[in-house]
């Protein structure tokens, strides 16, 4: 199941950028400091990389580490938000009836002009004349 709110919780708390093409390796150290090493792309050939202690838990430390949360998952979240999108768009798209009709008989969307109405499909036909789309009810609010 993909969880929305960690990815949002990530999201919210990295910096907002935009993010230039950089890097950063947090070395930690034993002596409650840790070293971030940034790497930047002056151009397409030099690079250089300027070493600065960062006290651990300072906020420059925990927007790093936000930040390289944030991109750790995004390999995987991307991905899963893609599927969850496209999941979703099927199932709320409107389906014309010259493409298919419902599976199971029961209550469906149906559009027809600039119109919306239910209808019910009775396995065989939709008991409405002029429909040209129809696609299923909405899922029932969650109770609790």
């Amino acid at each position: 199941m993909l969880d929305l709110d960690a990815i949002e919780a990530r999201a919210k708390a990295a910096t907002p950028g935009p993010w230039a093409v950089t890097g950063a390796t947090i070395i930690y150290s034993r002596l409650g400091k840790a070293t971030v090493a940034e790497v930047s792309e002056l151009d397409e050939k030099e690079r250089y990389v300027r070493f600065r202690p960062v006290e651990l838990g300072s906020e420059r430390f925990n927007e790093a580490c936000a930040n390289a949360t944030l991109i750790a998952h995004a390999r995987e979240d991307i991905p899963a938000l893609i599927a969850e999108l496209r999941k979703l768009r099927e199932e709320n798209r409107w389906i014309l009836v010259t493409e298919r009709l419902p599976e199971d008989k029961g209550y469906v969307l149906c559009g027809y002009g600039s119109g919306v109405l239910a209808a019910w499909f009775d396995g065989v036909r939709l008991d409405i004349d002029g429909v040209t789309h129809w696609r299923p009810l909405p899922k029932p609010p969650e109770v609790g």
